[in-house]
């Protein structure tokens, strides 16, 4: 009793325990969550500056025919689900004859072989560029060095994974 005549609480030991308790189960998840955070952004910092950046611009992919020569190369890395730069280059007999830049937007997948279409006429090739997340851009390379791009909406119809498959197995 306090010196008015009133009653007053005094925690006693379990009451401390249990308060004590609960704070650390409240606490916890939060806490957990937050070192889960500070672990995904230290491995992300990581992965980001120890991406394969010294080997770029890497060859993906090179398609020939008679002396020319079509090469698609990576110029950067995805980050996250980003879009990753590539390029195109037209060779005659090893010597550059044009060159152009796209993007490729793949849900943050690495270009590879099956991002690309090319097809052959007489006076220029076109390349065809899939990713999941665009419509397909088409690039024409001329033989005298000009280029042109244009892009190809997608319909409901077109799938790049059914492309995929398609491009895999004529392979075999």
């Amino acid at each position: 009793m306090d010196e008015q005549g009133k009653q007053t609480y005094t925690p006693n030991k379990a009451d401390r325990f249990f308060s004590r308790v609960m704070i650390c189960l409240l606490l916890f998840p939060v806490l957990a969550a937050a070192v889960k955070w500070i672990m995904v952004v230290i491995v992300m910092i990581y992965l980001w500056s120890t991406a394969r950046s010294d080997d770029l611009p890497r060859e993906i992919d090179r398609v020939e025919q008679g002396s020319y020569a079509v090469i698609l190369s990576a110029e950067s890395e995805p980050v996250f689900f980003g879009s990753q730069n590539g390029s195109i280059t037209l060779l005659e007999n090893g010597k550059e004859i044009s060159r152009t830049d796209f993007d490729l937007s793949n849900d943050g997948k690495y270009m590879n072989e099956y991002n690309w279409d090319v097809s052959w006429e007489n006076d220029c090739v076109t390349v065809t560029i899939m990713g999941e997340e665009q419509d397909d851009e088409i690039l024409t390379l001329y033989f005298n060095g000009e280029t042109k791009k244009k892009r190809r909406p997608r319909t409901n119809t077109d799938s790049v994974s059914s492309l995929f498959i398609w491009k895999f197995f004529d392979e075999f």
